[in-house]
């Protein structure tokens, strides 16, 4: 006669339990990972839209020293392809001069930046 294995006929159910436990282990791992990758891509896009507030920050502020050259601006809008971007004078000094830049990109993330030129 063949002797059966113990863990099979046990009537404790060692195996079931077992089993369920290393299963809810590789369930919370992965829920973990899908909730990682979802706050990295984000943060991925939260990152991308900052670089385009610094590149519209870039190209306003270009184009107000050029524009400055000719003329005192008090309020002006620049639009490009990322975004617009709103130029509005604060205060003036001879030599400097201090402006607002409300920045919005095509997404809709705004800031609101104080340069000076």
């Amino acid at each position: 006669m063949k002797k059966s294995y113990v863990l099979y006929t046990n009537s404790s159910g060692f195996l079931f339990p077992y089993t369920m436990f290393i299963i809810s282990i590789l369930l919370i791992m992965t829920i973990t990972s899908i909730a990682t990758y979802q706050n990295h891509i984000e943060m991925s896009q939260m990152e991308y839209e900052l670089i385009k507030i610094e590149n519209l920050t870039q190209l306003a502020k270009t184009e107000l020293k050029d524009d400055t050259k000719e003329n005192e601006i008090t309020q002006k809008k620049y639009i490009y392809p990322n975004g617009t971007v709103i130029v509005t004078f604060k205060s003036g000094q001879t030599d400097t001069s201090t402006y607002d830049f409300l920045i919005q990109t095509d997404k809709n993330a705004k800031s609101l930046i104080v340069v000076t030129i």
